[in-house]
């Protein structure tokens, strides 16, 4: 079996620490963690130009340690998302867990409509619940089809 690309952006360690022990359970290979924006932006970039698909990505919105950031901002997950619609890698899954409701439905809504059918948004704290069905054949961290 290929490796799963799994990619996960979120500036809280603990939240790291939390889906490492969910996603490690459940994947043989690690996921990669990011904590900014401009990581995982420049890691797609580098995804775009070797032509490799990325099974899933965790989305955060607020970083650095901030709550409830505007989305304007180049500093927040929206930046991936404006990264993801313009430059359109491969992609299987996106899976947004950001606890800013508002920018948590804006980022699904903007992918979904960018043709990234498969994304959806779910507050961290359910997702962390539901990731226990997590399997790495099928893509489906908490039930999506």
């Amino acid at each position: 079996m290929a490796k799963a690309r799994v990619y996960v952006l979120d500036d809280d360690p603990n939240r790291h620490s939390m889906l490492d022990d969910r996603l490690s359970a459940q994947m043989s290979e690690p996921h990669q963690r990011f904590f900014d924006a401009e990581s995982i932006i420049k890691q797609l970039t580098e995804d775009i130009e070797s032509g490799i698909m990325v099974d899933t990505v965790f989305l955060d919105h607020d970083l650095g340690g901030e709550v409830f950031v505007e989305s304007e901002r180049e500093d927040c997950g929206m930046e991936v998302v404006r990264f993801i619609v313009e430059n359109k890698p491969e992609i299987r899954q996106i899976v947004v867990h950001t606890m800013n409701g508002v920018a948590g439905i804006e980022m699904r809504n903007k992918l979904m409509d960018a043709g990234y059918k498969n994304t959806d948004y779910v507050a961290f704290h359910i997702l962390c619940k539901s990731l226990e069905a997590f399997n790495e054949d099928h893509y489906t961290p908490y039930g999506m089809v």
